[in-house]
């Protein structure tokens, strides 16, 4: 773990694990270094959780700012997918393109499933996106049902699966309309 003397942890902008004596410290032990005329602030962030930012201060950095008579200071945001997706999950949801990604996925994969099913190899055709409920609430549960029905797992997708799900989506007209909103 990074000592606190080299770094100041925040979570949505305000300190976390970082205390007003955390700073006072951090503030004179840059006073009292060989290096306090050069101060380097490095910005942990884009989806970089707060082990992995001590790991990689630690590892690679905080020497190499030494060497270059720095006094290397690291702020990190903990901003790792986890966090970044938890936070906001009730907004993804609530997104156009979030709720069409989920319905399509879920429509490709239940037909995936009932191809398998069938005996066909060649890629399935997509059930109508008609047949399938509305709401992100009861998707969940027509996807379960649908599963269950088949009585068997989902094997697991092939290249040739993957290469039909990509242009499937890529050829989604409302994904494009939702995607050309995000520009």
């Amino acid at each position: 773990m990074l000592s606190k003397k080299h770094h100041i942890d925040l979570v949505d902008g305000k300190f976390a694990r970082t205390s007003r004596q955390d700073l006072k410290s951090l503030f004179q032990a840059l006073s009292a270094s060989e290096a306090s005329e050069h101060l380097v602030l490095h910005f942990h962030g884009g989806l970089v959780s707060r082990t992995a930012a001590h790991r990689n201060a630690q590892q690679h950095l905080l020497d190499t700012y030494r060497r270059g008579n720095a006094y290397p200071v690291f702020v990190v945001w903990n901003s790792d997918v986890k966090t970044a997706i938890g936070k906001n999950l009730g907004q993804i949801a609530k997104d156009p393109i979030f709720h069409r990604l989920l319905k399509r996925l879920l429509q490709l994969l239940v037909s995936k499933l009932a191809a398998k099913a069938a005996g066909r190899g060649a890629a399935p055709e997509p059930l109508s996106l008609r047949q399938m409920p509305r709401t992100n609430e009861t998707l969940a549960a027509w996807a379960a049902a649908q599963a269950a029905a088949q009585q068997r797992p989902l094997a697991p997708l092939t290249k040739t699966d993957r290469r039909w799900i990509e242009q499937e989506l890529q050829a989604d007209k409302v994904l494009i309309v939702e995607e050309q909103k995000l520009v």
